[in-house]
């Protein structure tokens, strides 16, 4: 993958989470940020969250895997608490979420972004 693809998934990615109401100034933001650049790179990363793809972040952060785990898990959270379902369901163009008990787990709501962006439907 070329810089110019990477540049333009950086756009895209941050577009996309701030649209379904994450919050720039959030660390669990720029986790997803890296790790959903990482999966998009490379699918089968998505398999090895939790072994390769967190403690990597949090290498790139200065921070521990599990924090970088619980913070992209409250980012998702204070989205769906703010109820922005609709604005992730219009994002995806699919309804994907009905109820806010509908949250999906961090390898979920990752897979979910990633596969998107990489096929082209957001």
């Amino acid at each position: 993958m070329n810089n110019l693809q990477t540049n333009t998934y950086d756009k895209k990615i941050s577009n996309i989470l701030l649209q379904m109401g994450f919050m720039a100034n959030n660390v669990g933001y720029q986790y997803l940020k890296v790790i959903l650049s990482y999966v998009i790179n490379e699918p089968k990363y998505i398999n090895c969250l939790t072994k390769k793809l967190y403690p990597l972040t949090a290498e790139q952060f200065n921070a521990t895997p599990s924090s970088v785990e619980s913070a992209i898990r409250h980012s998702i959270a204070h989205v769906w608490s703010k109820n922005k379902i609709e604005n992730i369901n219009r994002i995806i163009g699919i309804k994907v979420f009905e109820t806010i008990y509908e949250r999906p787990s961090n390898s979920e709501f990752i897979a979910l972004i990633a596969e998107g962006i990489r096929s082209g439907i957001i």
